[in-house]
């Protein structure tokens, strides 16, 4: 549990800048209305790297995010234009835009195709995804992955913590990237760019 509450302290930072930067040209998946509504009907909570987590998908409005999720249990505006939303084991950023760019979770409800989740080890893992584009070590028992298929996993020593879907790219031009690999470097123009 403990790492659970340490992993929503760190990941509030990482939201709050994800939600300044949305502004910026950050593709997001186009869905057709009959495809958005199979993935609004769809029950498996599934996490799908660069589209989805269970039923909220990148690119979702809020209009729908609304009719799939109900109210969140908690939201915050940032002052960029973006927001925050919070459900149970779910956190969801919609940008000025008022699409989704941004999903998490840190909770064991949601879990990849291959069964990793969050509580799963770190060895799991690795077993079931193919080396990520970049890994950095947050102190000596955190460290943060990012596949290009557009997922992030933050582990603790021995376990996965959170997960994190956003559009594909560890190279600038998916949100995470910017804010978890280097000091100094933040989204402009929808890519990552030193200061």
């Amino acid at each position: 549990m403990n790492y659970i509450t340490n992993f929503a302290f760190a990941l509030c930072p990482a939201l709050i800048l994800v939600a300044c930067a949305s502004g910026g040209d950050v593709r997001t998946p186009q869905r057709s209305d009959q495809d958005a509504a199979k993935v609004m009907a769809s029950n498996d909570n599934l996490i799908v790297p660069g589209e989805r987590i269970g039923r909220v998908f990148l690119g979702m409005t809020t209009d729908q995010l609304y009719r799939v999720m109900g109210d969140p249990m908690n939201s915050m505006a940032f002052n960029a234009g973006g927001f925050r939303y919070e459900w149970r084991d779910l956190n969801v950023i919609v940008s000025q835009s008022k699409t989704v760019t941004w999903i998490t979770t840190s909770g064991s409800t949601y879990s990849l195709a291959g069964g990793v989740t969050v509580g799963s080890s770190t060895l799991a893992l690795q077993s079931n995804r193919p080396p990520p584009a970049f890994s950095k070590a947050e102190d000596a028992s955190r460290t943060s992955y990012c596949y290009s298929d557009g997922l992030g996993v933050d582990t603790n020593t021995n376990n996965v913590v959170g997960i994190q879907v956003w559009s594909p790219g560890c190279d600038g031009s998916g949100h995470y990237s910017c804010f978890h690999w280097a000091n100094g470097i933040q989204m402009i123009d929808g890519k990552c760019r030193r200061d």
